[in-house]
């Protein structure tokens, strides 16, 4: 006899239903999204959102990444110019 089959997990049984109403480009905005996220559907993208914290803005993480990157860089830029100066004056 061969080696018994492990059962693959079954997902959990959805049961519940969360519905509110969207304007048209609102719904148009919500599918942008989702497809940038990959998602076959707004219903699995929110999911995604809830489960995994994907941020449902893309490009609002992009720009706060960007602008946290560039005070880095200024800090960085500060620092090196501080040691310029030292170096300068010995």
């Amino acid at each position: 006899m061969g080696t018994p089959r492990k059962r693959l997990a079954e997902p959990e049984r959805r049961t519940r239903i969360v519905s509110f109403r969207v304007s048209g480009d609102e719904y148009t905005r919500l599918q942008q999204i989702s497809e940038s996220h990959g998602s076959r559907s707004i219903s699995e993208f929110f999911r995604r959102v809830i489960e995994s914290g994907v941020p449902a803005d893309p490009q609002a993480t992009f720009d706060r990444r960007l602008r946290d990157f560039c005070e880095e860089l200024d800090r960085l830029n500060s620092e090196v110019q501080r040691i310029a100066d030292l170096v300068e004056r010995s």
